[in-house]
């Protein structure tokens, strides 16, 4: 019979503490070179149908994938406002 093992209240806390794998990821630039392990955040927009559209599309032509893309936008927006190009 084996003894059954009571759960431990400092063990589960400190597992909830520890950041997971979708939080921490390898960061992989547009142009395929990887850096250091960096916190990723998730951002959510909404655009019309037609530049959802012309984006894949834009992404299908280039090969690339619609993220790419936008990780390019986000980096031109930073370097057109004085900002180091960091997405």
């Amino acid at each position: 019979m084996t003894k059954k093992v009571k759960p431990n209240l400092a063990v589960a806390v400190a597992k909830m503490q520890e950041p997971t794998a979708s939080v921490l990821a390898s960061k992989v630039h547009p142009n395929g070179a990887a850096s250091p392990r960096v916190e990723i955040k998730q951002i959510l927009i909404r655009v019309s149908a037609e530049a959802h559209k012309q984006l894949k599309f834009m992404a299908v032509d280039e090969g690339t994938e619609l993220r790419t893309l936008m990780i390019e936008a986000m980096n031109d927006l930073f370097i057109k406002r004085g900002k180091p190009p960091i997405a």
